[in-house]
């Protein structure tokens, strides 16, 4: 219990500011870090379209399966498989966004360590 409160604080510490070194940046430096930002904004955006293009496909696939099975135009095996991909079509697109973000995350937590020591 003791060593879980005492992790926490240490986490905590990590991204206090207030243990920044104190030294100012050179403009180099400065123009590396907008940089290294304005990289994973890009990244973060090309995952979203593709996100956001998944999202729209699978429910094209749920909107076109019930409005077919409401007519009786496709059978429920059809509506099954449509939907079936549809979860396909949203794992495809959610795994370069988890993947992205989880880079992006490891980034910046580097990026403070070397800033901070």
């Amino acid at each position: 219990m003791f060593r879980k409160k005492e992790a926490v604080v240490e986490r905590d510490r990590e991204y206090d500011f207030r243990y920044v070194p104190k030294r100012k940046l050179s403009e180099a430096e400065r123009q590396i870090i907008l940089l290294k930002v304005e990289k994973v904004k890009l990244q973060r955006e090309k995952t979203l379209v593709i996100l956001n293009k998944a999202s729209m496909l699978f429910f094209a696939f749920l909107a076109v399966g019930v409005i077919g099975l409401v007519n009786k135009i496709i059978t429920i095996t059809q509506l099954n498989v449509m939907i079936i991909i549809g979860v396909v079509v949203m794992i495809v697109g959610m795994i370069p966004y988890s993947n992205i973000a989880k880079r992006e995350e490891k980034e910046l937590e580097n990026t403070i360590n070397d800033l901070t020591n």
